[in-house]
C-alpha cells in the first residue's frame, strides 16, 4: 500500500489546499491551468511542503500536452537530452507540446541549466521548475527572465487542519474507514508543530494495529504523542532557526471503546 502522503496528494485544483493568492478564483495561474494554456514557463518557489510538486502533478492531470518529469538531484544533461529529442519528434509528428517539470531545479549547475535554456527559448518544452531556494540567486538569469515566478507560502493553520481532517475522514484514500479521532489538544499541537507543512502530519502516521487487531475506532489524545525528532524550520526571518522537537504519532493507536463519528471531536 502506498504511503498516506502519496495517496492523499491532491489530483485537481478543487482538491488543492492553500495558496489562494496565486490559485484563488480568477487568478492568472488558475485560469491558465483550467484553460490548459500555460502562458510561459513557470518557476514555483516555496518552502518544503507548500505544494510545488503537487501543483505540477495537478497540471499534469489537467493538460493535454505531454508531461515529463526530471529530478535535478538525479538527472543530468544526458537525461535532459533524451527528453528534448523526444519532445522535438513529438512536436514534428503530432504537433503536441511538451511540458517539462524539473524538481529542485536549483540543484542543476550552470552548465546543466544552460543546456535547457535554448529549448525553453524555442518552445520545444514549457518548463515548470520547482525550487526551495530564491530563483533570482540560484537559477540562471536567462531562465528566470523567460519564466513567470510564483511564490508559494507555508500552509496556514486552517489549511493544515483541513488536510488533517480530510486525511482522517477520506474513505477512499485516507483513514476514513478506521474512524480515527483526535482530541482538540492533539489537533492544535499537531498544527503548531507542522510549521506550515502538511506532510509533518501525514508522513509520520502509522497505524499497524489497525491491520492486526481488526479494530476500527481509535482515539488519539495529546498524551499519546511522542517526540521523535526535530527538523529545521524556515522562520519568517531570513535566517534558519531550529524549531521545537517534532511531535509524531505513537507506534500504534489505542482502539476506542465507543464509536467515533467525527474527527473534529
Amino acid at each position: 500500500e502506498a504511503p498516506l502522503a502519496a495517496r492523499m496528494r491532491p489530483r485537481t485544483l478543487e482538491e488543492f489546499v492553500g495558496q489562494e493568492d496565486i490559485l484563488g478564483p480568477g487568478k492568472l495561474l488558475r485560469r491558465a491551468i483550467e484553460a490548459d494554456r500555460l502562458f510561459s514557463s513557470i518557476i514555483l518557489w516555496g518552502p518544503p511542503g507548500s505544494g510545488k510538486t503537487t501543483l505540477a502533478m495537478v497540471i499534469a492531470n489537467q493538460t493535454k500536452s505531454h508531461f515529463e518529469t526530471l529530478s535535478a538531484v538525479l538527472a543530468g544533461k544526458a537525461d535532459l537530452r533524451v527528453v528534448i529529442e523526444a519532445a522535438v519528434e513529438r512536436r514534428r509528428l503530432y504537433g503536441k507540446r511538451t511540458i517539462l517539470f524539473v524538481d529542485e531545479v536549483h540543484r542543476w549547475n550552470k552548465a546543466q541549466q544552460d543546456a535547457l535554456l535554448p529549448h525553453v527559448e524555442n518552445g520545444t518544452v514549457t518548463l515548470i521548475g520547482a525550487t526551495t531556494e530564491n530563483p533570482y540567486f540560484e537559477v540562471i538569469g536567462a531562465l528566470v527572465s523567460r519564466s513567470r515566478v510564483f511564490q508559494l507560502r507555508p500552509l496556514s493553520d486552517e489549511a493544515v487542519r483541513h488536510v488533517m481532517i480530510y486525511a482522517l475522514q477520506d474513505t477512499e484514500r485516507g483513514y476514513g474507514t478506521r474512524q480515527i479521532q483526535l482530541d482538540d489538544d492533539a489537533i492544535e499541537h499537531l498544527i503548531r508543530v507542522a510549521g506550515g507543512d502538511a506532510r509533518n502530519f501525514i508522513l509520520p502516521w502509522r497505524s499497524p494495529r489497525s491491520r492486526s487487531s481488526g479494530a476500527r475506532y481509535y482515539m488519539i489524545k495529546m498524551g499519546m504523542l511522542t517526540t521523535i525528532r526535530s527538523r529545521p524550520l524556515l522562520s519568517r526571518c531570513a535566517a534558519r532557526t531550529q524549531m521545537q522537537p517534532y511531535t509524531g504519532w505513537p507506534r500504534c493507536c489505542t482502539p476506542g471503546k465507543t464509536r467515533v463519528l467525527s474527527c473534529a471531536g
